[in-house]
């Protein structure tokens, strides 16, 4: 938790008790990056989606929501640099978007993002596709969703 006056965080005791070393380097790279640059956006703005910080689409055709059929200059699809600590059988990727997404649970939305996802992870592999809740997000201002996949030919049978 940060004060509003100051930029000391003080964590709750069950803060302390779900701390492990990766947050806690993850913890220290954001600070690093919020002092270079002054926040986390402008960081991720200019060194992973090279798109400039008021970067909005100008395209009238397009429409205002993300979508499979939206050109790739308005997404970024990458590996995280962060992945959460997940079995090394699954890749974890954060796609990038200069547009919303609406409601992933809508059933429309769920076939569309679908799509995208077979069109990008082409081949016998399967994928998970969230957005954390806005209370979970450490970029709240550019648009994204996490993206685990895994290629079931190559998974071992867990019994």
């Amino acid at each position: 938790m940060t004060s509003e006056n100051e930029n000391v965080v003080v964590h709750t005791w069950e803060d302390v008790k779900e701390i492990n070393p990766e947050q806690l380097r993850y913890r220290a790279y954001r600070e690093r990056i919020k002092k270079e640059y002054g926040s986390l956006d402008n960081y991720i703005y200019q060194n992973v989606l090279n798109w400039p910080k008021e970067s909005s689409p100008n395209d009238p055709s397009l429409q205002e929501y993300f979508s499979s059929k939206i050109p790739s200059t308005h997404y970024n699809l990458r590996l995280n640099d962060f992945p959460y600590t997940i079995d090394s059988s699954i890749s974890h990727y954060v796609l990038w978007s200069r547009l919303p997404f609406r409601d992933p649970n809508d059933r429309n939305v769920k076939d569309d993002i679908n799509l995208f996802l077979k069109e990008n992870f082409p081949g016998n592999e399967e994928w998970l596709f969230f957005i954390n809740p806005p209370q979970l997000q450490s970029i709240k201002n550019i648009w994204h969703g996490h993206i685990f996949v895994r290629d079931i030919l190559n998974t071992p049978n867990k019994t």
